[in-house]
């Protein structure tokens, strides 16, 4: 297991592989990553999107107020 992904820094996790083979792990494991990255991000914008109100109008969402400062967007 990476160690990105709570592996840990121990013989047990540890492989000896060929250079190549190196590549095509880690390129794997980049995906995992950003899968993970992606679904937290998901959910903060769930979470933002939960505190806004608006309403579909032509099928374009148009926010009528907030109750998210605007230091929750940036520093989610």
């Amino acid at each position: 297991m990476p160690r990105t992904l709570r592996g840990k820094d121990e013989d047990q996790n540890l492989q000896l592989l060929h250079r190549h083979c190196h590549d095509e792990k880690t390129a794997l494991d980049l995906k995992e990553i950003r899968k993970k990255d992606h679904s937290k991000f998901r959910e903060k914008l769930s979470q933002l999107w939960e505190k806004i109100e608006w309403e579909w109008i032509n099928e374009i969402p148009f926010f009528t107020s907030h109750r998210v400062r605007k230091s929750e967007i940036t520093n989610s």
